[in-house]
């Protein structure tokens, strides 16, 4: 009986510890992929700033519709070889 009882505490331990480890692993791969998914989004910021949006935005491409009305238009560089643009044409 005793060795019974053992061999269930020793199962149950194993389970848990399986658990365990799986929502770790799961809880930090969620975090990672909000951050990732926010760090996409840096540009889209009420006030767009080339001295500190530009710099800390990841390199991306999007041409995107403008949600500006006529005649906002700007260019914003950031070194190195960073480079934004509002209302800007494609070949630019």
């Amino acid at each position: 009986m005793a060795w019974t009882k053992a061999k269930t505490a020793v199962v149950v331990g194993i389970v848990a510890l399986c658990a365990l480890g799986t929502t770790t692993v799961t809880v930090h791969e969620i975090h990672a992929h909000r951050a990732y998914v926010k760090a996409l989004d840096s540009w889209r910021i009420p006030r767009f700033d080339a001295q500190t949006t530009v710099p800390n935005a990841l390199p991306q491409t999007r041409i995107l519709p403008t949600k500006f009305k006529e005649p906002v238009y700007g260019q914003f560089w950031a070194p190195p070889g960073k480079w934004a643009g509002v209302r800007v044409p494609v070949t630019d």
